[in-house]
Formats: C-alpha cells, structure tokens, sequence
C-alpha cells in the first residue's frame, strides 16, 4: 500500500481578519488571485451566471461566513435561497466522504507534514506530486497535485485518480450520485473537460520540454530561494519513506524541492493512456460502509478542451458577460440556489414575453392586411 502526504497548516489563522471584500465582477476575482483552480475553469461550462454569483458570494467560504445578498455587475441584488446552498453544502460534504473513504483504501498510511509558509505549502504540493506519480507507476495513486499554465494562467488542481494498465496510466475522476443511474452526456460534460485539462497539465509536466517547477513558483509569487521551516523540515526528515528521491539537502528551499520533484518525474513519470475514466457512485447511505457504484464512462480527448478555454478565457478576462445555459438544459437551474433572482432567466422570461405580445399582435391582422405587407 502506497503512503499519503498530508499537511498541516500552523501560520494561518491570523489572516482570517484581514479578509478582503467580495469581488465586484468574475474579472476582478481573477485579477486578485495569483493562481487560478482547475475548478475556476471548469465550473462555468455547467451555468456561467451560477459560476459568477458563486463569485461573487465567496463561495468558497463556509455558509455562515458569505455575505447574505450579492450585487451583480449589471447593479442587480439577489438574495440566494439559503435552504438550497445548505443541500448543495451537504451534496459536497457527501461527495468528500466517498472521495476520503477511497483514499483511506488506497493509502491506509497517512503522513502528516507542517507547513508554516507559503513556501512549505508548495514544496509539500510539488513533493506530493512526484511522489502520486511515482506511486501509479507501480500500481495506483490517488488525489496527485498538478499545476501548470493555461492561456497564461498559473492553474492548479487534483487528479483524483492515475492507475497503471499495461505501460501507461489511466485518469480516473470519481463522481457522486443521488441517484443510481448515470447522468446524461450533456451533464457530463463538465467532468469530462476536468479530465481533459487535467490530462493537459500533466503532459506538459512531462513533455520533451516540461513545465518549470521553478518557473511556477515565480509566477505565483513565491520567494523559492527562502530555506523552508523548521517544521517542514523535521518532518521531511522524519518521514523519508514517503520522499520519491534519496537524498535531500540539509536545509532545501523551495528550489531545491522543485528540482527534485522535477527529477523524480522525469524518471517515473508514464504516458496517459488515450482513453480517460468517470466512475459514478451513488452517495452512501447511512449504515452502510463503501458507496455503491454506479456505473463508468470511457472516452478520449477531443477539440472540444480547445474551444471551452478559448470560450471560457473570455469570461475570465472580462471580455464577454456570462450566458446563462440553453433551454434545453434548464433543468440545471432547479436546485440553483440563484433561481429566484437569476438575471438570466429573467432575460429569458421577458424574451417569451415579448414573443407573446408580438405574435398576439399578428394575429389579430387580417388576411387582407397581411396580404398588403412587403415581406
């Protein structure tokens, strides 16, 4: 059984105070973050007004810590159905249960590892990346760190799964379900681009010519000649088994940790197989141990990762405003916790209206009349 790194965060709490206001727009939230998510990139091809009012309430923020009405860049105030972000806050909670209980599967032997800077945090990342590789080589490793740059973004995010099938690795993303059926093609596409990107960044981690671990460093901001902690480094010290390397530096800085995860992917580091993995599970029950499966969904990558961040950029930068979703998906706006307010539907509403109105004006035209038009 593989070993999992975890860390421990023992600087941070102080900051809590400082907390700055919510962001105005989906441009300004980008233009504060050094680093965007692999979610921030996904999570607007499901509804992109549900994306920017996540924005725009912090919802990365426990419930009792967002603010209780937005104002939307348009000047719009909505107060969001707070019954309906408890479900989803539950939904999450359900779906990082099954995603741990997986884990503690794959890796029974956790390793806890203190970090005290930003520095530590990232040298933890990078070693955890290495070594979630180094693992799949060998048999499966689960939840490995990748980062890398998209459009110029520094990215960030987690593979849930690489699991080795003959001289390459398979992606694997794992999925909650309410239910016991499989969603619609439609609905998975959002897990689908996560795979694909995902699957971008890995390749170029470990391409002819792979990404910089230093160079990322800087990008986002990072002082990676600063000696990591004392902490940091007693733990690492203590817990060698769960480095993929030899030897580390008596006092490594974040450089030093970055060349060697980068050596270390450079030797174990196996192709992506072609085809990708969603595998469905319905969320446990109470009482019961293991989460039932559901079923699993096989496909490639295509053009499509292309277009969504050419299209989805757009939205980032503040070149566009965001499009809500089709008719033929609103659906997905019957559990949003936005739907009362959403300025989308309410645009849509009144395009049916006007609609009505046109066509109750034509017709109670003659035919005579009609007939006389100039088409």
């Amino acid at each position: 059984m593989a070993t999992a790194l975890r860390g421990s965060l023992v600087l941070w709490a102080s900051r809590m105070s400082r907390r700055p206001p919510p962001p105005t727009s989906i441009a300004d939230y980008v233009r504060r973050r050094q680093l965007l998510s692999v979610t921030d990139v996904v999570a607007p091809s499901w509804c992109e007004y549900e994306f920017q009012y996540g924005v725009l309430s912090q919802s990365h923020l426990p419930l009792a810590q967002r603010p209780s009405q937005i104002v939307t860049p348009e000047g719009n105030t909505i107060i969001p159905s707070y019954v309906a972000l408890q479900n989803r806050e539950e939904r999450l909670k359900a779906g990082t249960g099954v995603h741990d209980a997986i884990e503690r599967l794959v890796h029974p032997d956790q390793v806890q590892i203190r970090t005290a800077t930003m520095e530590d945090r990232w040298a933890l990342r990078f070693i955890e990346c290495a070594a979630g590789v180094a693992a799949a080589r060998h048999g499966r490793a689960r939840e490995i760190p990748i980062f890398g740059f998209l459009h110029g973004y520094p990215v960030n995010g987690i593979i849930d799964e690489l699991r080795r099938e003959g001289d390459v690795l398979m992606l694997s993303e794992t999925k909650t379900r309410a239910t016991d059926t499989l969603p619609t093609t439609a609905d998975q596409r959002q897990a689908r681009i996560q795979c694909m990107l995902y699957r971008r960044l890995y390749d170029d981690l470990h391409s002819a010519i792979p990404l910089s671990l230093a160079e990322f460093a800087r990008a986002i901001g990072l002082k990676s000649e600063r000696t990591l902690s004392d902490k940091f480094i007693a733990d690492i010290i203590e817990h060698p088994e769960a480095l993929p390397w030899a030897e580390t530096p008596a006092q490594p800085s974040l450089a030093d940790i970055a060349a060697l995860a980068q050596e270390s992917l450079r030797q174990h580091a196996l192709p992506l197989s072609p085809v990708m993995e969603l595998v469905y599970v319905q969320r446990r029950r109470r009482g019961e141990d293991e989460p039932g499966e559901v079923g699993r969904v096989h496909f490639e990558a295509n053009e499509s990762l292309d277009a969504h961040l050419d299209h989805v950029f757009t939205l980032l930068d503040g070149s566009r405003m965001p499009r809500g979703v089709p008719e033929a998906l609103s659906s997905r706006c019957n559990r949003c916790a936005w739907r009362d307010g959403c300025e989308w539907r309410e645009k849509q509403a009144q395009i049916i209206a006007d609609d009505a109105v046109l066509w109750k004006e034509y017709s109670s035209i003659s035919d005579e009349a009609l007939a006389k038009i100039s088409w």
